[in-house]
């Protein structure tokens, strides 16, 4: 085994003895290793390191990130033992994955009202905390005919009242 692996190990080691379970660095800095001894290099450049994170094809940016940050924190460690580790940079990739827009109908019923039968119809409240204060959101929906020729949404944000504290 080469050096870089008997400080990959030592570094598992050390990290999971203080109660990190490090199960994604486990499974992927070997092959980091691997990488950088194939390249012939004796030490993290980080270069090479961006150039391992972003090797895997047909995957979210996310995994590239998770990839660079656990060759980070190897990094991070080597440049203890070795001063000549560079510590590849950070926010190469975005570190989360975009949200879903969220959606309540699909376009086609907003439009057409039509779609395997569905006539929706009712309220659906809830509440959103913002910073200031609570507020109520409400959305009526209402449908009228089976062509949906007519179709109604209304949704409106009503601040909650205030309510005082009493002590009994």
């Amino acid at each position: 085994m080469s050096e870089l692996h008997h400080h990959l190990e030592d570094y598992l080691r050390l990290r999971r003895s203080l109660g990190f379970k490090l199960e994604f660095p486990g499974l992927v800095l070997p092959s980091l290793v691997t990488y950088l001894e194939a390249a012939g290099a004796a030490a993290i450049t980080a270069e090479l390191a961006v150039a391992w994170a972003g090797l895997p094809r047909g995957v979210l940016p996310i995994t590239w990130a998770h990839r660079l940050g656990a060759a980070r924190g190897f990094a991070r460690y080597l440049k203890a033992i070795d001063p000549a580790t560079e510590i590849p940079p950070a926010g190469i990739w975005p570190s989360v994955s975009p949200r879903p827009r969220p959606w309540i109908w699909a376009e086609t019923y907003n439009r057409h009202g039509q779609g395997a039968g569905l006539k929706p119809h009712g309220t659906i409240s809830w509440a959103v905390n913002t910073k200031k204060r609570l507020k109520w959101v409400r959305l009526d929906v209402t449908s009228h005919g089976d062509q949906g020729e007519r179709w109604e949404q209304r949704l409106t944000v009503e601040a909650q009242p205030e309510i005082e504290d009493t002590v009994a």
